[in-house]
C-alpha cells in the first residue's frame, strides 16, 4: 500500500467517480461535489468558535455528518449506497425541527438583516451563502444530466435556512443587536 497521500492520478484533470468511471475535475457534478466539501469545511470553522452553544454545535455535529453522506450519495451517481451513508427524509425534519427552536429564540423577523455580528455569527452568514452556491451547483449538475436525490435539494435548501436561523441565534445569545437593513 501507498502511504503517500498524492497519487498523481489526476494530474492531468481527471478523476475517477465511485463507480469508478472516469471524470473530468470541470463536470458539473465534481463542481457540485467540491463545493460540498467547501461548505462542509465552513461548517467545521463555525464548530471552532461555537463555545458554549451547546445546541449550536451538537446541530453542526450532524450536518457535518449530513454533509458526508450527501457528497457520497452524488459521487454513488444519486444514491446507490449503503443505507449507512445516506440521508432520509428524516434528516430534513431534523433541520426543519431545528429552524424552529432557533427561531423561538429569536425576535420575529420583520425587516431584511444585515450579515454580521459576532463571530459564530458572522461565520455562520458566510457559511449559509456558500451552502446556496452548493445549492446552485447541485441544481445545475442534476439540470446537466447528474442524477441528484430530491432529497438532496431539500435538505440543502433547508440548511441555507437553518444556517441563517442559526446565525441570528448566535447574535441573540450574545447580546449583540442585529444590523436591520435600512435605506
Amino acid at each position: 500500500m501507498n502511504d503517500k497521500i498524492y497519487t498523481k492520478a489526476g494530474d492531468d484533470g481527471w478523476t475517477r467517480s465511485l463507480g469508478d468511471q472516469a471524470v473530468r475535475k470541470s463536470d458539473a457534478l465534481m463542481e457540485a461535489m467540491g463545493t460540498l466539501d467547501e461548505l462542509n469545511s465552513h461548517v467545521g470553522s463555525c464548530l471552532s468558535a461555537v463555545g458554549h452553544h451547546d445546541s449550536i454545535d451538537q446541530t453542526l455535529r450532524a450536518v457535518q455528518t449530513d454533509l458526508l453522506a450527501i457528497g457520497s450519495m452524488l459521487a454513488a451517481g444519486g444514491g446507490v449506497t449503503i443505507r449507512a451513508v445516506r440521508i432520509e427524509v428524516e434528516s430534513v425534519d431534523r433541520l426543519e425541527a431545528a429552524i424552529d427552536a432557533a427561531s423561538q429564540r429569536v425576535a420575529p423577523l420583520t425587516q431584511f438583516v444585515t450579515p454580521g455580528g459576532v463571530e459564530l455569527a458572522s461565520r455562520l452568514h458566510i457559511t449559509r451563502t456558500v451552502c446556496r452556491r452548493s445549492e446552485r451547483r447541485i441544481v445545475a449538475a442534476g439540470d446537466g444530466g447528474g442524477d441528484v436525490p430530491p432529497v438532496v435539494l431539500q435538505y440543502v435548501n433547508r440548511l441555507g435556512d437553518l444556517l441563517f436561523a442559526l446565525a441570528r441565534l448566535a447574535n441573540e445569545s450574545a447580546g449583540t443587536a442585529e444590523r436591520r437593513w435600512e435605506r
